[in-house]
Parts: C-alpha cells; sequence; structure tokens
C-alpha cells in the first residue's frame, strides 16, 4: 500500500499541471494517462471496452436496478 501512496505522491505535480487542459479538454490529457499507465496506477481502456469484471459489472447494475425499484415504490410507480 505504501508504494502506491508514493507513486501517487510522485504524479502530483504532474497531474497538476495537466489538470487546467484537462479541464479545458474536457479529458485526461495523453501525458497525464501515459504518466498514470507507466506508474501502474491506470489501465487505459478502448472506447467501447470496460476494465471492469463481469461480477463488478453485475453488481454494479444489480445495485442499479434495486435503486431504481425503491424510488419507484417510493413515487407510487410500483409494478408489484
Amino acid at each position: 500500500m505504501n508504494d502506491l501512496v508514493a507513486r501517487v505522491r510522485e504524479l502530483r505535480p504532474l497531474l497538476t499541471a495537466e489538470a487546467a487542459q484537462g479541464e479545458t479538454d474536457r479529458r485526461l490529457t495523453d501525458k497525464a494517462v501515459r504518466a498514470l499507465a507507466d506508474a501502474g496506477l491506470f489501465r487505459p481502456v478502448r472506447r467501447g471496452a470496460s476494465a471492469a469484471t463481469r461480477r463488478t459489472c453485475g453488481r454494479s447494475w444489480t445495485s442499479a436496478r434495486k435503486r431504481a425499484r425503491r424510488t419507484a415504490r417510493r413515487r407510487g410507480c410500483s409494478r408489484s
């Protein structure tokens, strides 16, 4: 864990310097992405692909469905 924290601290000046351009572009700069990937903190994924496992995606969808059902019941829109 300490190694991870050290790598993040090393990148902070670079990421801070790239923040303004990232905000303008509304995405991470190429330089920031390369630095994160080189440090082993970020694995770039091609557009349309997911870095999450099937299990993680499944849990996310299940959680979202449960929240949607609860909201519907609170608003009186239940299908039961």
